[in-house]
Formats: structure tokens, sequence, C-alpha cells
């Protein structure tokens, strides 16, 4: 099936580049990143110490941003965005332009170990979802109140991002609903085949199991050890035979 055709445009201070260079360098059979535009100087935040969809779309509007020749455009921003929400649909610029904020997410990603990376490639399949189903973006049609997990998960609770991009899938729900359009029938696969390389780094993925299996951890480890100490022996005393 045929990529999507994704424009990434920084605006202001970048905490994440290496992570938004990871994304451009990124091999997937769904997506690829075709520019990156960097708009680095910002004007005054109109929301207190943040942004509105307006200031936003205005910016874009000076700036000459030109989405004809892509399917959809990801602007990131490291302040405040309207509504404290994590990405905006920016409608009043596009129909194929999301605004997304790192704001308070490496606080919460970091308490849950897990990579910003997830965070930015997440939003991105999010928008293709979208994008796939609807040929514009348009949360609203799948979003759902209630946490299950899944790349559309409204999380109320703020750190319930953590659970929708840790490890992200589709509901039931979504999934009907996407396939009930007219998506190419290898886009479901592929996405799910796209979910599976979200995974954490093993050594957190070792702690995870351990505050998830204490007992059986410290058995592994009482048996990891006795065993360790009986080849020891074993080698010592091979050694001492030999010499």
């Amino acid at each position: 099936m045929k990529k999507f055709k994704i424009q990434i445009c920084l605006l202001g201070y970048q905490r994440y580049l290496d992570k938004i260079e990871k994304l451009q360098k990124y091999s997937s059979k769904l997506f690829e990143i075709t520019n990156c535009i960097e708009i680095k100087q910002l004007p005054s935040c109109d929301l207190e110490w943040g942004y509105s969809d307006k200031c936003i779309c205005q910016l874009l509007t000076s700036s000459k941003i030109d989405n004809n020749s892509v399917d959809l455009c990801l602007c990131f921003i490291d302040s405040p965005i309207e509504c404290n929400y994590f990405t905006r649909d920016l409608s009043l610029f596009d129909s194929k332009t999301v605004l997304c904020s790192f704001y308070q997410v490496e606080s919460i990603f970091n308490e849950e170990n897990v990579d910003i990376f997830n965070y930015i490639h997440g939003i991105v399949l999010k928008e293709i979802v979208q994008v796939a189903a609807l040929h514009e973006v348009n949360e609203d049609y799948f979003l759902h109140d209630d946490t299950r997990n899944c790349l559309f998960d409204m999380c109320g609770l703020k750190r319930d991002i953590a659970i929708k991009y840790g490890m992200p899938s589709l509901c039931p729900s979504c999934i009907a609903k996407i396939e009930s359009t007219a998506v190419d029938k290898e886009f479901v696969p592929l996405l799910n085949k796209e979910f599976k390389s979200f995974k954490k780094l093993l050594f957190y993925r070792i702690i995870d199991f351990v505050k998830r299996k204490p007992l059986l951890s410290i058995t592994i480890t009482v048996i990891s050890t006795i065993m360790m100490n009986v080849l020891s022996s074993f080698l010592f005393e091979l050694l001492k035979s030999l010499f």
C-alpha cells in the first residue's frame, strides 16, 4: 500500500531533536517523513504561558507552511497548548495539521520508564489512522472517555498517556470504525505490526518484571546464585585437577 507522506514542523526550542531525527530515519511500511521545517522564533504566549490554536495557525500562515504535497503535518512544541491538551487538530489552518505538545510528557513518561520516542511514534500512528479512514484529521470520530490502552483513549487523567503510548493498540470499537471505511486491507495488519515495535529498554522491562512478580524474581535470583556457585566450584575443581 502507499505510504503516508508526513511533514514535520518544529516550533521554537526543541529538547527532543534526537527523537525527531530518529523518527526521520525510522523505516515504516505505513509512513515516511518527507520534510522537516523549523520555526525557531515564536510569538508571545496568548494563553498565560501557552498558545491557542488561533495563535499557532497565524504563525503557520505567516511562515507560509505548505502541506499540499503531504498527507499530514505534525507540529511539535515544548509549551502548553489550548486546554492543556497533548494534541490539537488545527482545523483553522487546514484539515491535515496537528499540534503536538511535549509539556508534562517527560515527567509522566520518566515515572513509568517509557521512552519519549513512543509518544512521537504513537502520535504519528494515531493521526494516520484518521487520515486513512476519514481523509482528514478528526480525532473526535474515534475518541472514547474510558481508558482501553487504545490510541484513542481520551486520557482524562493525564498520567494515562503512559498507558496509551507505552504499548499502544486499537480497541475493537476503533478497529470496527476503521474497517467500516474504505481503507486498504493491509492497513490494520501493518498497524498491528507497527505496535509491536513499542518496547521499553531491557533494563526497564526487568524492573517492571520485578515489580509485578517480586516472589518469582527472588526465586529466580536464589536459583541463579546457587547454580553459579555450583558451576564455579566445578570449574575450580576441574582446573585444579588439570594444573
